[in-house]
């Protein structure tokens, strides 16, 4: 139980983390990416909006299928999209990959 807790407090720090860095990573990921200013304030932007958006049904699924399966599922969907942000080459799929972290 402890363990639960430690996770379901670590885990939403580690993500508001995440979310900030995308500002400090900017002017490398523009250059390793080629991407514009404009993509980079898409790319920070498609956290925010894909966080906002999977609220709801989150608390949904815990009511529903209990707070350790939604967890796990939840660090599944965020570790997916970090593999396919680490891989990506252009603006698509790193935008897709912070969707799904996000």
């Amino acid at each position: 139980m402890i363990l639960l807790l430690a996770v379901v407090v670590c885990v939403p720090a580690l993500m508001m983390m995440i979310a900030a860095a995308i500002g400090a990573a900017a002017p490398d990921l523009k250059v390793v990416m080629k991407l514009t200013q404009p993509q980079v304030g898409l790319l920070a932007g498609t956290f925010f909006v894909a966080a906002g958006l999977a609220l709801p049904f989150a608390g949904r699924s815990v009511d529903r299928f209990g707070p350790t399966i939604c967890v796990l599922a939840g660090l599944a969907i965020a570790a997916t999209g970090a593999g396919i942000f680490a891989l990506a080459q252009g603006p698509a799929l790193a935008i897709a990959g912070y969707a799904l972290i996000g």
